[in-house]
């Protein structure tokens, strides 16, 4: 039978076992948004664990604050076919090293709350399984803080903020986010890393989005992506960068409606060019102020399509462009001078 528990005055609730909650049926839990439960056991401890075989079953959280030491809020061995979270707050902002928030599960959806874990640690992540497309997660309306990887994501109206030291904020997963924002701190300065989004051979889609780095913005391969109506803002790194590595003849980039930013690297750019329309970039602003570095950097063999963009070189205006081989197809190229004002190419 189907489960329902119902707390109601809230309070504080705490474990030393292993798994504060066993859940074998679908189960519902709801609390009047005082409710914290929290769990003192030490290594691989949970709040919310399935034991047993529940690939049949959902597990309902509402209205649930928790601040604790646990190794993870939820963790399903990947058994649960849904997962849904309305409402919670986790913390788990400590000095345990192997915490998440969402650890080994699949298929989730969070409508509303803050979703706080030691930024050195991933989540939602899935370590059993190596393909993100096995995995959905899907964030409505949340606060998410830590770095996040290996899955499937969907971002709608989320803010999200991420800090590292090595890595990037967002890596290895298929990645869809509307009206949602991303702030990223690193110390890395490793080119292949860093990147506030780092997506390899998966596909993602921004629209309406905001991303503001200390390093770099976005890291794609070959796979196709869409950019639409974002502002990104990158420190020392790419703004969007693209790394193909093979003939990707179907694959594209598009870049539309968008203002990229950089500092020391060109603001949009490729390396491994191969065949196919690599970019179509439209109604764009694209600015940088390294000395050194362009506003769009192609490599040979990039395939390129523009209408309608502005570019712009803070430091030296005149090395505004640099492409090789490249293809242009209708272009409409406005360039900046150093003052802002608009210089035929």
């Amino acid at each position: 039978p189907d489960l329902h528990f119902k707390i109601i005055g809230g309070g504080s609730f705490g474990s030393s076992s292993t798994n504060f909650f066993n859940i074998y049926e679908t189960t519902t839990i709801t609390s009047d948004g005082a409710t914290n439960f929290f769990n003192t056991a030490t290594g691989n401890s949970y709040i919310f664990r399935n034991l047993g075989n529940a690939s049949t079953k959902t597990l309902t959280v509402n209205n649930v604050y928790s601040k604790t030491a646990t190794y993870a809020f939820i963790s399903c061995s990947n058994s649960f076919p849904k997962t849904i979270l309305n409402n919670c707050n986790v913390d788990f902002n400590n000095s345990v090293t192997s915490n998440s928030a969402i650890f080994h599960i699949r298929n989730v959806e969070v409508n509303g709350g803050v979703f706080k874990h030691n930024t050195n640690v991933t989540y939602p992540q899935n370590t059993g399984y190596t393909t993100v497309a096995d995995d959905a997660f899907i964030f409505n309306n949340c606060t998410l803080i830590g770095n996040l990887g290996r899955c499937m994501l969907r971002l709608n109206n989320c803010s999200v903020i991420t800090n590292t030291t090595s890595t990037s904020g967002i890596y290895q997963v298929t990645l869809e986010a509307n009206n949602t924002s991303f702030n990223h701190t690193t110390t890395s300065t490793n080119p292949a890393a860093g990147f506030a989004i780092q997506s390899n051979n998966e596909l993602v889609i921004l629209k309406n989005c905001t991303i503001n780095s200390d390093w770099g913005g976005v890291y794609l391969s070959g796979v196709s992506s869409v950019i639409d109506n974002c502002i990104i803002k990158s420190g020392n790194s790419w703004g969007v960068f693209r790394y193909n590595s093979g003939a990707n003849v179907s694959n594209f980039l598009t870049i539309k409606n968008s203002t990229i930013e950089c500092g020391n690297y060109s603001a949009v750019g490729t390396i491994y060019g191969s065949l196919g329309k690599q970019f179509d970039i439209s109604n764009t602003t694209i600015i940088t102020s390294g000395a050194s570095s362009h506003c769009l950097y192609m490599n040979t063999g990039t395939y390129a399509r523009f209408d309608n963009l502005k570019l712009k070189n803070l430091a030296t205006p005149a090395n505004i462009l640099s492409r090789a081989d490249l293809l242009t197809e209708n272009p409409q190229i406005n360039t900046l001078d150093n003052l802002g004002n608009i210089v035929l190419a």
